[in-house]
């Protein structure tokens, strides 16, 4: 995407990825999930970054990607959005899910207009009840769903493993093979890399429904 540069910065002791999505045109800059506010300030300072974040995404509510949120919220004024159900998930499983406060709802299809910024939302469940994808143009955030060579893990509260199948095969192998997928942990990939490279789904799939 023209203009646009991803930063990724792991943080907290889990290394979530935390996104960076930088319009150079203007500064307007979208933060997407943030396990560790203090250290994501310090990653900017350190690197002189002239960022205005006025909104936040967040994949799901899992603790290693939220719990940085309240202190972006009170450094930035930064505005959050996450799906209804990872919302009520932080009152029926705490030790998983941050309470959140002031967090904004979105859901499947949604298009989000952030000045110059338009971001689709794609329900990913399975990982969570409410896992999420964000797409900017051909920019793909994938959360804990759709890893570099593997998946999420569906062992936990929310969690279904056939529904996170559903989730990549429906929604995110839908998508053009050139869409660069920004996973919750680890490197970067895309949807025609993991269509050709993810063994995990093609030993479950079978390459007839990967392909094309």
């Amino acid at each position: 995407m023209s203009g646009i540069n991803v930063y990724r910065v792991p943080l907290g002791s889990y290394e979530c990825n935390c996104y960076l999505v930088h319009n150079t045109a203007d500064n307007n800059t979208i933060i997407i999930d943030c396990g560790d506010g203090k250290e994501l300030v310090n990653y900017i300072e350190k690197n002189n970054l002239n960022l205005n974040i006025k909104y936040g995404l967040l994949t799901h509510g899992h603790f290693d990607h939220t719990m940085g949120v309240e202190y972006i919220q009170r450094h930035f004024n930064t505005t959050f959005f996450m799906s209804l159900p990872d919302l009520q998930s932080q009152y029926d499983e705490p030790y998983l899910f941050t309470k959140l406060y002031n967090i904004n709802p979105v859901y499947d299809n949604l298009i989000l207009n952030f000045d110059s910024f338009e971001v689709e939302v794609i329900a990913t469940p399975g990982h969570t009840l409410g896992s999420v994808s964000y797409r900017i143009d051909d920019l793909l955030f994938t959360g804990d769903t759709l890893f570099k060579g593997t998946i999420g893990r569906t062992d936990l509260y929310g969690g279904d493993f056939n529904t996170i199948i559903e989730s990549i095969r429906f929604k995110l192998f839908s998508l053009p093979d050139d869409t660069i997928v920004y996973p919750g942990h680890g490197e970067e990939s895309s949807i025609g890399e993991e269509k050709i490279n993810n063994r995990f789904l093609r030993d479950i799939l079978g390459d007839e429904n990967l392909d094309g």
